[in-house]
């Protein structure tokens, strides 16, 4: 897999691009690493070549072209442009292939500059994704050739400067994903507005944060969990409207989600063919199809035992026909066989569990035992029942703080992504201002020394203070300009929204490790709910399905004391009503997975 990344480049000293490509830097500073003795370091390892120029000399050969045609005259001005191309680790390219495959992408889109190619074989924050560097002067030094893409003379003419148009990037993507496909290399869509976003949206996501999501991957995993639960689409428009607050449009063909954070909706065809308008109304189809088949199944399990019940009644009422017959057969006798006087004397039992399991199963056995196993009459196990309430309680519980914390942090990353100060870059701005002043200053005494006869060298000093006073001005209105983004009037006042800012972000990291802790709690409690259901006993069962609604009840009101306790004025009834549906569901359906479960056990153990 194959990405390609453009960067244009207006400074003007092109040595610079050499140092970076053959020393180490601080991927966060970008300031070159140094040694003990303060010299730069070089790097481990890399590839670098030239092409229509020397490596040494690329920064005196550029300007030499651009003097000779009167280019790149101005600080505005495009010096330079910056093709990075990165593989996948996958891959397994060679630095070699990758720096051939860099010569042919020169040779195809770039002939005529002047240009040098870099090779590293490791990425950023520790990705170890081969990729090449290519640097070429914006001033073509040699003729070109005329190719489709170019609509302009310029753009193959010498002495013309390069521009990197949507044309020109639309066929150097053709080419690369072409390449790749040929070389069998793994190759995202680069043509695809939506693939090519969520790479890189992604990618500097994750380096941040190993858990980070986009809002495509937030509303695909919504959708999944909803689909298994709607009952049509309606409905679960109706449930992200009302309840999550989401702003969803849908016509004739299309439907488009957007929730409470973000500016635009993203249409369901953008997440993938599984989630536009018709793809969500059959999985709906299919998932109450699924339901459908898991309840039929529970009913006919349900009739099975219920037949199983009555052969085992009918059995105990055919003997206890047979002694009473044999009892009125001996009514002549003066003293009744011990056998048939015992039978008569011996309490009538009902038939036990173990017998009604077993001709469920299709083993009944007339020799099996009874003496150890107990008898249908079961008192129900009101522990387990106590148990299985207590967990359904602090399910809810958890999830209406899962949801609180949601919300939360819904606030905090719209406030961390939209009123962002940006402190750190407004001091490098001034940083930078006091280094260009302080060049200014410098040139300003040697202008001063010059004499008469010294017009060029005077002319160059004018030209670097001009220059300089051109970058101090720009940096003065982007540091205003930040200052305005954020609504303060100076430093201090920008230093102190970085410190609110930095809160809140430690505030959200906080929220969501806690969300991370509930959702284990959730599912350790889920598994103990689901082996208690699988546990229980007949008599504990059926007491539990009957007086369902009670323990439901009594278990809401310990609920809503206890939230209300915790969140007083933040407590909100809705959010708690919510939690306690999306609860019962789930457990509804660990209840019906187990019953069906454990009937398949019993169905195939009759075979």
């Amino acid at each position: 897999m194959a990405i390609i990344k453009h960067i244009a480049v207006k400074n003007r000293y092109y040595s610079a691009a050499v140092e970076y490509l053959t020393c180490k830097f601080d991927e966060h500073t970008m300031k070159p690493l140094v040694d003990d003795k303060g010299r730069i370091m070089m790097r481990d390892s890399f590839l670098i070549e030239g092409i229509n120029c020397m490596v040494d000399t690329f920064g005196a050969e550029c300007i030499e072209t651009n003097r000779h045609y009167g280019k790149n005259n101005a600080a505005k001005d495009v010096k330079a442009h910056h093709y990075i191309i990165s593989f996948s680790p996958d891959d397994n390219i060679t630095m070699q292939e990758a720096m051939d495959f860099g010569k042919q992408y020169v040779e195809k889109f770039l002939p005529g500059h002047q240009a040098i190619l870099a090779v590293h074989p490791d990425g950023h924050n520790g990705t170890e994704n081969v990729h090449v560097h290519i640097v070429i002067n914006s001033v073509r030094k040699l003729e070109g050739k005329k190719e489709r893409w170019q609509d302009k003379t310029c753009e193959y003419r010498q002495g013309c400067k390069h521009k990197s148009t949507g044309t020109f990037m639309r066929a150097t993507k053709q080419w690369v994903m072409q390449e790749c496909m040929v070389r069998g290399y793994n190759q995202v869509n680069l043509l695809a507005r939506s693939d090519a976003h969520n790479y890189w949206v992604e990618k500097r996501g994750k380096e941040n944060n190993p858990d980070f999501k986009t809002d495509k991957d937030m509303i695909r995993e919504r959708l999944d969990d909803l689909v298994e639960k709607a009952d049509d689409l309606e409905h679960l428009t109706y449930y992200l409207e009302n309840v999550e607050y989401w702003h969803i449009r849908v016509t004739n063909k299309t439907i488009s989600f957007q929730m409470p954070h973000m500016r635009k909706p993203i249409r369901g065809k953008s997440l993938g063919e599984a989630y536009d308008k018709a793809a969500l109304e059959q999985r709906i189809e299919k998932a109450i199809e699924a339901k459908e088949e898991v309840e039929r199944e529970r009913r006919l399990e349900a009739e099975r035992i219920r037949q199983a019940r009555e052969e085992a009644s009918r059995r105990e009422q055919e003997k206890q026909r047979q002694i009473e017959a044999k009892s009125r057969q001996s009514g002549g006798r003066t003293q009744p066989d011990t056998q048939l006087k015992e039978q008569m004397e011996a309490p009538v039992q009902k038939e036990p569990v173990a017998r009604i399991d077993a001709l469920s199963s299709g083993e009944y056995d007339e020799n099996m035992p009874t003496e150890a196993v107990e008898s249908v009459v079961v008192q129900p196990n009101m522990e387990a029942i106590s148990e299985l309430v207590d967990i359904r309680g602090k399910l809810i519980c958890l999830a209406y703080e899962r949801e609180y914390n949601l919300n939360k942090i819904s606030d905090l990353d719209y406030d961390i992504r939209y009123y962002n100060p940006d402190y750190q870059s407004y001091v490098e701005n001034q940083i930078r201002i006091t280094q260009k002043q302080s060049y200014i200053n410098q040139w300003t005494r040697e202008l001063v020394k010059c004499n008469f006869s010294q017009r060029d060298l005077k002319k160059m000093y004018n030209e670097q203070i001009k220059d300089a006073e051109g970058e101090i001005a720009e940096l003065k209105v982007a540091n205003q300009k930040i200052l305005s983004k954020a609504s303060c009037g100076s430093e201090e006042e920008l230093r102190s929204c970085q410190n609110d800012y930095e809160q809140k972000r430690k505030y959200l990291d906080t929220l969501a490790q806690r969300n991370q802790s509930i959702n284990r709690e959730c599912e350790a409690l889920k598994e103990k709910y689901r082996n208690l259901i699988s546990q229980l006993d007949e008599a504990t069962s059926e007491k539990l399905i009957t007086d369902k609604k009670e323990y439901q009840k009594s278990s809401d009101a310990k609920v809503e004391a206890v939230l209300k306790d915790m969140y007083a004025e933040a407590y909100s009834g809705m959010d708690a009503q919510t939690a306690m549906l999306s609860v019962e569901t789930e457990l509804q359906e660990i209840t019906g997975t187990v019953r069906v479960a454990d009937g398949m056990v019993r169905s195939r153990g009759g075979r």
